[in-house]
């Protein structure tokens, strides 16, 4: 559980770095489910995108 948390942590970094937003993976996710054209270049893109 420690290692999900930490990389999340990383993550959210990363994602609030990029969008200059404090919400930054939330963003990310808005950001894929916008962009449904991207979907033809990764393989498992609506799988991603709608794991729970």
């Amino acid at each position: 559980m420690m290692n999900f948390i930490d990389s999340y942590k990383k993550l959210e970094k990363l994602c609030n770095e990029m969008y200059g937003d404090k919400h930054g993976v939330s963003l990310y996710i808005d950001e894929m489910i916008n962009t449904p054209v991207d979907s033809r270049y990764v393989k498992s893109w609506n799988e991603d995108l709608n794991a729970e």
